[in-house]
């Protein structure tokens, strides 16, 4: 377990944000909340608005003949750790099957100025009128660090060694609807690491991974809930939004780590 405690707060968790950069606006509603920053950058007109969801209309085939809206989202970025660069995410609404819920597809990538870069795809969908929700989202990352050891006064000594982390992300949900509003399924989830020390450090051990954590997959699968009453899944002004996950990490399935994770999320809008 100490290994684990090592591994995800030093470097996964720079290397995490940078997939969350990569993902289209549609896709961090659902995984990071991104939709809100390209909310408050961009202002997405009623069209698009309209185009994803209808919250009055229950008519499948007016749903379908709505048009495609593709929405592009340049987010500019700036960070002592990776330093100034650029998010560039494109993202397609669309209504196939007349779904209550658009689809949405959508691809997204970044590069900073420290040279680190990385891509994401996305796509959810709805099916079977609405009963099933499936989510999907791939990606590669490749980050350059400089890696000053664990713990609080780690940075004290402002002695750190060149790291590059290079990782691909995957992740696959599906949910079916139980009741109104209710949907029950299950969730996968694949981060498979690869790091390198550009200069190792003779004087300073505690700056030298060991080669466990270099090369490191974490690999789980578990339940995912989700009431959602919105009225609106892009734009909503009623309505909660709860959300529960839980992986469970094992060697069963690939990973190097044996541990379990819960995330609880929650959001309400109430007219004003």
């Amino acid at each position: 377990m100490s290994k684990v405690v090592r591994i995800i707060p030093a470097r996964l968790g720079v290397l995490l944000p940078a997939f969350a950069m990569a993902l289209p606006t549609a896709a961090a509603a659902q995984a990071n909340h991104l939709a809100q920053v390209a909310s408050d950058t961009v202002a997405v007109t009623e069209a698009t608005a309209d185009a994803a969801a209808e919250p009055g209309d229950d008519d499948p085939e007016k749903r379908k003949k709505m048009k495609p809206d593709l929405l592009v989202v340049p987010i500019p970025m700036s960070n002592p750790t990776l330093g100034a660069g650029l998010t560039l995410a494109g993202v397609l609404f669309y209504n196939p099957n007349g779904s209550k819920q658009p689809w949405v597809s959508g691809v997204g990538g970044f590069y900073t100025s420290n040279k680190s870069y990385g891509g994401a795809a996305f796509h959810s969908m709805a099916l079977d009128d609405d009963k099933f929700h499936v989510m999907l989202l791939g990606g590669y990352a490749n980050v350059n660090l400089n890696f000053y050891g664990i713990g609080p006064s780690a940075g004290d000594r402002n002695v750190s060694v060149k790291m590059v982390d290079k990782g691909i992300m995957a992740m696959a949900q599906g949910q079916y609807r139980l009741a109104e509003n209710l949907y029950v399924g299950g969730r996968y989830q694949l981060l498979d690491l690869n790091s390198s020390i550009k200069n190792p450090s003779p004087l300073f051990p505690d700056l030298n991974i060991p080669k466990l954590e270099l090369k490191s997959k974490i690999s789980g699968i578990g339940p995912s809930i989700t009431y959602d009453s919105r009225d609106n899944q892009f734009d909503p002004r009623t309505g909660v939004n709860v959300t529960l996950v839980g992986i469970f990490n094992t060697k069963g399935l690939g990973s190097d780590f044996t541990y379990e994770k819960w995330q609880l999320a929650a959001n309400g809008y109430f007219p004003a």
